[in-house]
């Protein structure tokens, strides 16, 4: 996952250009008796919605054992789920030490928070062109236990199944994994299908689809709990109008569109990076001269960051790069500009991460990368006046794109 909460970003002169976070999901510090007092704390989701760490940046004082937390999500639509006291540690001046995230079958924002920067561009005359140079890092843990800074780095998302694969020489499509649901809806809990059992190779998993008579459209699993006799129960998001026998399917959406990117694993004569060309609800394609049916495997999704401007934004701002391979430099204008943030090492070395509750760093297995992410931008305007850029780094890897970065410029 990428760490957009440990970027640094940095202008043409060095200077840290401090973006400060917004919230799509805030932490709540509940405390009955209105005792504790300063604490900050603040909650990281992987793409799957799912909160996987908690980073105490101050413990406060003064909490008493009654004290628990909730979160809030921000985008619409607003919920907000509140957690158990038994949660979380204090010590004996009241402050919280530590939080252990429970189960919670919810489904958050990712990501959890963006980052925002305010910047201001020196004046330019009318007709010239005033450039800046935004530069990214990573603050890490390197391999020698201290920070550091690297080049961004973002592993793959996964990894996936899919069911089979068929080729006819030009094209390749994969088909994901459908899973039949055999159980029972009871009337006075619609929203449950119990005693199902699973004769599939795969398992049910929190935010699959789930099809069949008198389910309502958009309906998913929330949360999957096994039973001692084998059989599972299925809690959804939405209350099924059908009860009795229950028969139906579910499936994990891939969540992919044509440009996407994946990595195919497993399945030797498929294996390798493939550029997406087309998708239905349970297939996959991408060209590959590979020609037959085969069977499954398992693929990761290659992250895909853009970085555009907003449709808001005055035409006056692009981004740009320089074009030296001609007579002489060209600057070469675009909005939208598409790269990765891979690491050729975390394949066959993956980075670690943090645990407990301090900050949520990378820790690195592999070496540093000493070089720096640059994003140029410039403002050329042939009248006099106050321009307004909008600059939006979003992960676009998935269908549904996820704004983790959102820089506003003014130049004049």
């Amino acid at each position: 996952m990428l760490l957009h909460n440990r970027l640094k970003y940095f202008n043409k002169s060095g200077v840290n250009i401090n973006p400060v976070d917004r919230y799509n999901l805030y932490v709540t510090i509940i405390d009955p008796l209105e005792t504790g007092k300063n604490a900050n704390i603040k909650a990281y989701t992987d793409y799957n919605g799912s909160i996987v760490y908690v980073e105490i940046i101050d413990g406060g004082f003064g909490y008493s054992n009654q004290t628990y937390l909730r979160f809030d999500t921000i985008v619409m639509p607003t919920s907000f789920i509140e957690t158990s006291p038994e949660c979380l540690t204090l010590n004996e001046a009241g402050t919280i030490t530590a939080y252990a995230i429970p189960e919670i079958s919810s489904l958050f924002p990712f990501p959890a928070s963006y980052s925002f920067i305010n910047y201001y561009l020196p004046p330019i005359s009318a007709g010239l062109i005033q450039s800046e140079n935004f530069f990214v890092l990573e603050k890490v843990i390197d391999e020698d236990g201290n920070e550091n800074y690297t080049f961004p780095r973002a592993e793959s998302y996964g990894p996936y199944n899919y069911d089979s694969h068929y080729g006819n020489g030009t094209t390749v499509t994969l088909t994901i994994p459908i899973i039949p649901i055999s159980g029972y809806v009871n009337r006075a809990t619609t929203s449950l299908i119990s005693e199902v059992t699973n004769n599939s190779s795969y398992q049910f998993k929190v935010g699959m689809t789930v099809l069949g008579t008198g389910v309502p459209t958009n309906t998913s699993i929330v949360d999957v709990v096994s039973n001692p006799d084998g059989t599972y129960n299925l809690y959804l998001n939405n209350a099924l109008t059908s009860y009795g026998t229950f028969t139906g399917q579910s499936y994990l959406p891939h969540n992919l569109a044509a440009g996407s990117e994946i990595r195919v694993v497993g399945m030797s004569e498929i294996d390798g990076d493939h550029l997406i060309t087309q998708t239905t609800t349970y297939t996959i394609s991408f060209n590959s001269p590979v020609s037959g049916l085969g069977g499954s495997g398992g693929y990761y999704v290659v992250p895909i960051i853009q970085a555009t401007f907003s449709d808001n934004s005055d035409e006056e701002f692009f981004f740009y790069t320089i074009q030296y391979n001609v007579d002489y430099p060209t600057i070469v204008k675009t909005n939208s500009l598409t790269f990765q943030f891979t690491n050729p090492f975390l394949s066959e070395n993956p980075d670690n991460f943090s645990t407990g509750n301090g900050e949520f760093t990378r820790i690195l297995t592999s070496p540093i990368e000493s070089k720096v992410f640059q994003l140029n931008v410039g403002l050329q305007a042939d009248y006099e006046g106050v321009y307004d850029g909008i600059i939006q780094l979003t992960d676009v890897s998935f269908a549904i794109p996820n704004t983790f970065a959102v820089l506003f410029l003014e130049g004049e």
